[in-house]
């Protein structure tokens, strides 16, 4: 019976590099279209995920059309509390006002699921290499 170990690796890894990649993507030209504006960190939410542990997110005031507005970074959730007073760039579509966003170069998300799949391809690759050999 042959071993499939490096297939069984690969193909995921491929695939989770893509759905990263796109998410990524997708981001990336969100802010490229968007309104960017300064925005700051003023506060935080703190809420309990489902393992019972403290999570923060970080609540970010910026000025849009001369009214004080602010937004919760839904992008990331950390165990520590956000710095207050951190500067932070948010973006808003031009066509949608309602969606706006906070920046980041590469969002969580987009980038664990990336290096899962940068992971599998490795796996992949060397178990493909040692087979060959």
């Amino acid at each position: 019976m042959e071993n499939h170990a490096d297939i069984i690796l690969l193909v995921p890894g491929f695939v989770l590099l893509a759905i990263g990649g796109v998410c990524w993507l997708k981001h990336i030209r969100f802010f490229e279209r968007a309104i960017k504006l300064p925005g700051r960190v003023v506060s935080y939410k703190p809420y309990t995920d489902d393992e019972g542990s403290t999570m923060y997110q970080a609540v970010v005031s910026y000025e849009f059309e001369g009214e004080e507005c602010t937004v919760v970074d839904d992008s990331v959730a950390t165990s520590w509390k956000p710095k207050i007073g951190k500067i932070c760039q948010v973006g808003i579509d031009p066509l949608n006002p309602q969606d706006v966003r906070v920046y980041s170069k590469i969002p969580f998300g987009p980038g664990v699921v990336m290096g899962l799949g940068l992971f599998f391809l490795f796996l992949g690759l060397l178990i493909l290499i040692s087979n060959a050999l």
